[in-house]
């Protein structure tokens, strides 16, 4: 419980609003939680109630950087980056929720162009073999042994695929190492967090506790 209450601080008169609007949504409710990599999962932080595709979310209790996640009606979750306190406007669309825009927030918007930047250069130019890779473990799925042909072509795709994800990771980590008091750098760490091997995490971790560790995004990337 003490790890937990680290990001707290009640006594600290900032805030964080979010107002929001989710195009073709049902009525329901939506929870607010903070995930993190720890055993312990998740924190729900609130539920709220979403009426023609309106809710708002408040918090004295949170000290940013942190990355909040949104779950509509049980069907779809969001994920919202945030640097700083202040007023943050959500607009949405139920069924593209992945694309939901953050009105004020920098560090959501510079976190996606940069995710999608890491993305283009290392696993667009893979992303045949992994759609092809997913669609034959659909096909031979409970066990079915391979097709020559597939077989070897499982190889050589696995080998390539495995090839850019790596490269991937050392370019996110070389970012990370230039760039610890980077809030961005740091939404990256939490993003890629579980894919590091247990030495580079708690590199990592020694890296960015000097400047981020008494926030929420820090308390969320611990193992």
């Amino acid at each position: 419980m003490l790890l937990i209450a680290g990001f707290f601080a009640g006594c600290n008169p900032e805030i964080i609003k979010i107002k929001s609007n989710i195009k073709n949504s049902q009525d329901g409710i939506v929870l607010v939680k903070m995930k993190s990599h720890k055993k312990i999962g998740e924190r729900i932080l609130d539920t709220l109630t979403l009426v023609s595709g309106d809710f708002d979310f408040y918090s004295e209790a949170i000290k940013p950087p942190v990355k909040l996640t949104f779950v509509v009606n049980d069907e779809e979750e969001f994920d919202v980056w945030l640097g700083n306190y202040g007023t943050f406007h959500i607009e949405g669309e139920s069924g593209k929720l992945s694309n939901v825009q953050v009105q004020g927030s920098h560090l959501h918007d510079e976190f996606k162009r940069i995710h999608t930047q890491f993305y283009d250069t290392y696993l667009e130019p893979v992303q045949d073999k992994i759609d092809w890779l997913n669609s034959l473990n659909e096909k031979y799925k409970g066990g079915k042994p391979l097709k020559q042909d597939d077989s070897f072509k499982k190889v050589m795709f696995e080998k390539d695929v495995k090839k850019a994800r790596k490269y991937r990771r050392l370019s996110i980590i070389k970012t990370m190492r230039r760039n610890p008091h980077s809030e961005v750098a740091l939404a990256l760490l939490n993003d890629e967090f579980d894919s590091l091997i247990p030495r580079h995490q708690k590199e990592m971790i020694n890296l960015f506790k000097g400047k981020f560790g008494n926030t929420a995004m820090f308390w969320q990337l611990r193992p």
